[in-house]
């Protein structure tokens, strides 16, 4: 999606048309339309320096050992069908220590999107009362 957003326009005659760009790079509609929100009166708002800056860092931090520092309740959500999440990663998450719980939701990587109601039940049934 990074790689796309770098190299289309910035402008656009139509936000539908920002749609039908994304779906055709081989994206479902569901992310093609919450990217879309990003378009506003032709533009795309999105600082795709700054995105690909954080994503950058986001990769090169490595916090598992934080995560399984028994520190309180980790609760964690998977898409189960992404592949954002690589096998290693699933097999250790599949033996996490028990302050780790494992939620898995049958969508994709925009799970918020794809899966939005399976989501929210979560959080309804995770949050304190």
């Amino acid at each position: 999606v990074l790689e796309f957003l770098e190299r289309s326009p910035k402008q656009w005659a139509k936000r539908e048309d920002f749609v039908a760009a994304v779906v055709a790079e081989g994206h479902t509609q569901a992310p093609a339309l919450w990217l879309a929100m990003d378009v506003v009166d032709g533009t795309l708002r999105l600082d795709t320096t700054a995105l690909r800056s954080l994503l950058v860092d986001y990769y090169a931090t490595d916090l598992w050992d934080e995560l399984f520092a028994d520190r309180g309740n980790v609760e964690i959500v998977i898409a189960d069908r992404s592949n954002t999440i690589d096998d290693d990663a699933r097999t250790r998450l599949a033996s996490a220590p028990s302050h780790v719980t494992v939620h898995h939701v049958d969508a994709d990587h925009w799970l918020h999107i794809e899966a939005p109601d399976a989501v929210v039940a979560l959080f309804v049934d995770r949050l304190p009362r």
